[in-house]
């Protein structure tokens, strides 16, 4: 009996992974509908101000105790830019501050590898879905993917702490241009290159 209820949990388990196992459509970021409305319009301004509309990708980061950050890769005057931009105090708790300043960090980017992650966010984002089980961790850091396809416009979708599958590896995609951008040049190429076109070809399939 306790073997069936120890097989019986861990097929629930794996079964939510496997309902969360993909972004979600974004509402609030890019919408005036939801409650947090002042929020979301102050963190654009201040994180994505300058930056081009046309993103090749970009992940907006809103983590619940400390201060909100970008990543950007942008094509602009022949070249593509990889941007990292985080407010210097948190936006959230200072929402009624005027001016909130940034630090940024911006470096030429290889473009044939930005092609390869607009390619990966454009499928993410296009395959978002609402789950049947909603995400409970309200404290969790949110991630808000967005690229923009030529004929569709901006697509967003976005997850929140994950721990596990194609969710986290976005995440861990997402530290690794963080990480290349803190250190003015592209680390590990050739292994995140595998990597996205790994994840590339699991969003392909489904």
């Amino acid at each position: 009996m306790k073997l069936i209820l120890i097989v019986f949990f861990i097929g629930l388990c794996l079964g939510s992974y496997a309902q969360l196992d993909n972004l979600e459509p974004e509402s609030g970021f890019f919408s005036s509908s939801d409650t947090k409305c002042s929020y979301y319009p102050k963190v654009r301004n201040i994180l994505c101000n300058n930056l081009e509309y046309y993103t090749e990708a970009r992940v907006v980061v809103l983590p619940p105790f400390s201060q909100e950050y970008l990543i950007s890769l942008d094509s602009k005057n022949g070249q593509t830019y990889l941007t990292y931009r985080i407010a210097k105090d948190q936006i959230w708790h200072n929402r009624k501050k005027s001016i909130i300043e940034c630090e940024n960090h911006e470096i030429v980017f290889d473009p044939s590898v930005a092609m390869k992650i607009h390619e990966l966010f454009y499928l993410a984002t296009s395959r978002a879905k609402y789950s049947n089980d909603r995400i409970l961790e309200e404290d969790g850091t949110s991630y808000i993917f967005v690229a923009f396809e030529t004929g569709f416009g901006l697509r967003s979708g976005f997850t929140k702490s994950p721990k596990a599958g194609n969710m986290q590896e976005l995440v861990k995609i997402t530290d690794w241009l963080v990480n290349c951008a803190k250190e003015g040049k592209i680390l590990n190429q050739k292994e995140m290159d595998l990597k996205i076109i790994g994840l590339i070809n699991v969003f392909k399939k489904e």
